[in-house]
């Protein structure tokens, strides 16, 4: 015979069973004793083990056995190491105990669960791990200046805009929820969502990105046009023209959620005023803004094909560079270029209008778009050009050749820059910037050429070449084509002048410094011309540093001030 026995206190316990004597039985008794252990108490959790950067969830936990006003630890690891405890959690009915956890830290979180016990139960603690994983964010791309019937640069300037939003998309942003692409021409450019106007980009921003930015989604804004003025260049017609002035922007950002990240970089002619304006900051710098243009507020953005500030820029942030990073690596590209030298590109970050301080620089360590990611892009790799030659007297035509790296190759371009060509002088029409840009064409594996006719007039032409895949764009590099002539005098050289700027200063340093232990002909910073870059060379440019050709000494501004 079985009966039921339920032990309901711990220790120990005898149970005796005895039966009476009967006319056929004689009488027993047993007994047996044992001990009765705290129960196995059991916590379980309801909830996921992943979110989102920005959001918080309510802990839901469940502590068996279902005991009511039972004080319930809970010890928060943070990613960065830091930890919290909260000791004023009571269990409810059923057990259940429930907290507000917010998530501020991207990275995985352990909330650790405890319950002490009592007479009857053990202790129990239980770990819930969940990885916070960042937004990557929103982007809103603008594109300017006009459509193909306004803008005689349309390739130019579609192409870069285009080159933007790959990479954007190459960065885990979903073209249809993270990216807003304003256009003049919607049909001539892929993936352009709207019509560039004013009251588009208001709307992209005050009302598409404010119901998705906060302190932890960042927004990032890019704006591309080839204005003349001092402000942006957003609509062209045939009959009016519209302006982004910084003043306007910032009303418009400020309508953002507080505390949110924004980051606009600027490609346009005098887009330095968006920073400064003859030494005033902008409206547009402050506090979680970091405004980054592609010349100062008094120069001129020079725009081609094979290369340009933004391009460079993203290129290098593709390639999982910091913003800093990107940002100086792209000015020092620019200085080396006869078309971008002396730009000077921008950069403020943290809101002072002073732009390009190592303030600006620290504000923005460790700031990836929009993480850390290694990237897995490919782009072309340009290992070989013609070499820099002078040609005979009365040839006016040279074939230019380059070798290179990489698959699934669409288009090698050359950008030619006459020797007419002054990179001081400010241009009142865009018809003056029109330089001679064509394609290389594949004529074995690996090599492009094509032939050039046109090298007329005597002096040094600049050709720039650049190539672009399915993963992005190369450093452009450049080779001179010099013309002799009778009217020509011959070019003064400065030793240690490696950009030919006529002065030996920080670019050449740096660009020297920038090539170093690189082979091969016509390597920038080769200063001796024995085909490497080393230590020589860093110490001819450096013995010559401050010496000019030119008629006045000359201002340099240095892209970086510590």
């Amino acid at each position: 015979m079985a009966v039921p026995f339920k032990a309901e206190e711990v220790g120990e316990w005898e149970i005796k069973a005895s039966l009476a004597d009967r006319k056929d039985l004689k009488g027993s008794q047993r007994s047996t004793k044992f001990k009765v252990l705290k129960g196995r108490a059991v916590i379980a959790f309801d909830n996921a083990d992943n979110a989102l950067l920005g959001t918080g969830i309510e802990l839901v936990g469940t502590l068996t056995p279902e005991l009511a006003d039972q004080s319930i630890t809970l010890k928060i690891l943070k990613p960065d190491g830091s930890v919290s405890t909260l000791t004023d959690i009571k269990s409810g009915e059923l057990g259940v105990f429930k907290q507000r956890v917010e998530f501020n830290l991207a990275g995985n979180w352990d909330l650790t669960a405890t319950w002490t016990g009592n007479e009857d139960y053990e202790s129990v603690t239980k770990t819930l791990s969940v990885a916070v994983s960042a937004e990557v964010g929103k982007a809103i791309i603008v594109l300017g200046g006009g459509n193909a019937e306004i803008n005689l640069d349309w390739k130019t300037f579609s192409s870069v805009a285009s080159q933007v939003h790959k990479v954007f998309l190459r960065r885990q942003f979903n073209d249809d929820e993270d990216i807003h692409f304003l256009s003049p021409s919607l049909s001539e450019i892929q993936g352009a969502d709207t019509v560039t106007t004013l009251e588009t980009l208001e709307k992209a921003i005050t009302d598409w990105a404010k119901r998705q930015v906060n302190s932890q989604v960042p927004l990032y804004l890019y704006l591309l046009s080839h204005n003349l003025g001092n402000q942006f260049l957003l609509e062209k017609t045939e009959t009016q023209q519209k302006y982004l002035s910084p003043q306007l922007l910032d009303t418009w950002l400020d309508r953002l959620p507080e505390g949110t990240p924004v980051t606009v970089v600027i490609e346009a002619c005098y887009s330095g005023n968006f920073i400064s304006q003859a030494g005033t900051k902008s409206a547009l710098v402050g506090k979680n803004r970091t405004v980054i243009s592609s010349a100062r507020g008094d120069k001129q953005s020079k725009i081609a094909r094979s290369s340009s500030f933004s391009r460079t820029f993203f290129n290098l942030i593709e390639n999982n560079k910091t913003v800093a990073e990107a940002f100086e690596q792209a000015a020092e590209k620019m200085e080396r270029t006869i078309f971008h030298r002396d730009r000077l590109p921008q950069m403020d970050s943290n809101g002072d209008g002073n732009p390009n301080q190592a303030e600006d620089y620290v504000t923005l360590k460790g700031s990836y778009i929009p993480a850390d990611l290694i990237s897995l892009a490919d782009p072309p790799n340009i290992t070989k050009i013609t070499p820099a030659l002078e040609l005979k007297k009365g040839v006016s035509s040279q074939r230019i050749e380059v070798e290179l790296l990489g698959t699934n190759i669409s288009r090698v371009c050359t950008t030619v820059i006459s020797p007419t060509f002054d990179p001081q002088a400010e241009f009142k029409s865009w018809n003056q910037l029109a330089f001679v840009e064509f394609d290389l064409v594949e004529v074995s594996t690996g090599k492009y050429a094509a032939p050039y006719g046109d090298f007329t007039i005597p002096g040094d032409y600049s050709v720039v070449i650049n190539a672009e895949n399915a993963d992005g764009f190369a450093d452009p590099v450049q080779t001179a084509i010099t013309v002799p002539g009778a009217e020509s005098k011959p070019v003064a050289r400065l030793t240690g002048d490696v950009n030919g700027a006529k002065v030996v200063n920080i670019f050449d340093l740096v660009i020297a410094a920038g090539s170093f232990g690189k082979t091969g002909v016509g390597i920038m910073g080769d200063v001796n011309g024995d085909g490497r870059v080393n230590i020589f060379d860093l110490v001819i440019v450096a013995g010559n540093f401050g010496k000019s050709l030119l008629a006045a000494p000359s201002m340099v501004s240095k892209v970086k001030n510590y």
